[in-house]
């Protein structure tokens, strides 16, 4: 609630100490949202609702206007009623993959999934376990690209879809994040912090095999406030356009 109240209090200006370029930021989405005749999906693991109050996206099976503050109470569908809309849902799609801030079970209790039972959790919400269908439908497709932005590669239910990815279904990882590229490395490899016997993770060919970009920046060193295109974000696009 906390980080909701100060999403709907944030503005887009110079004197914000945490301000980016929102447009820039949106084109990048935009790029990877759609591209001639293909759709591509926003998947994300936050649960805030900072693109649904700055931006109006839209998750399918939600219905409710987050801007202007509105309510952020939502009743998640039953199995029945996801049936009724899964022909109608558009690729291009903002897909929350472990829920919301505001969600309400089908049965009842709130629906944020957390801690160490993630792929039970979301399979016990039938808006969910859909949801994660999209995501695995999107990855499986065939040659295909994902950027990544800001995931620490720990949660083994997102890692062993994107691993089959990579290893039956030419998918291409583009990553950003503030994580160095060595110790990005280590954690798909499983290298301990500490020196010892070890076993390389089975995630490694996601590394080795998989990623096709890797951009060591944050978003406001891509995108920053004052609105000047960056040597970083010509670099990210043109590595998602080749």
């Amino acid at each position: 609630k906390d980080l909701d109240d100060s999403i709907k209090d944030w503005v887009f200006n110079n004197s914000n100490p945490n301000a980016l370029n929102i447009y820039g930021l949106r084109e990048l989405i935009s790029l990877i949202s759609s591209k001639g005749s293909d759709n591509g999906c926003l998947f994300t693991l936050n649960q805030d609702l900072f693109l649904e109050r700055k931006n109006d996206f839209k998750s399918p099976g939600i219905n409710t206007d987050f801007s202007f503050g509105n309510s952020t109470k939502i009743n998640l569908p039953n199995q029945e009623e996801i049936d009724k809309i899964k022909s109608r849902v558009n690729n291009a799609s903002y897909i929350k993959l472990h829920g919301s801030y505001g969600w309400t079970s089908a049965n009842g209790g709130n629906q944020m999934v957390i801690g160490k039972n993630k792929f039970e959790d979301i399979n016990r919400e039938p808006l969910l376990k859909w949801y994660l269908e999209i995501f695995e439908n999107a990855i499986y497709e065939g040659d295909k690209k994902i950027l990544i932005i800001g995931y620490g590669f720990k949660d083994n239910h997102i890692n062993d879809i994107l691993l089959k990815g990579v290893q039956e279904h030419g998918l291409s990882i583009y990553v950003i994040s503030t994580t160095d590229p060595e110790s990005f490395k280590n954690i798909l490899e499983g290298r301990p912090s500490e020196p010892a016997i070890w076993e390389v993770s089975k995630y490694f060919p996601i590394w080795e095999k998989g990623i096709k970009g890797y951009f060591p920046y944050s978003l406001r060193e891509i995108y920053p406030s004052d609105q000047r295109v960056t040597s970083y974000s010509l670099e990210i696009r043109k590595a998602l356009e080749s």
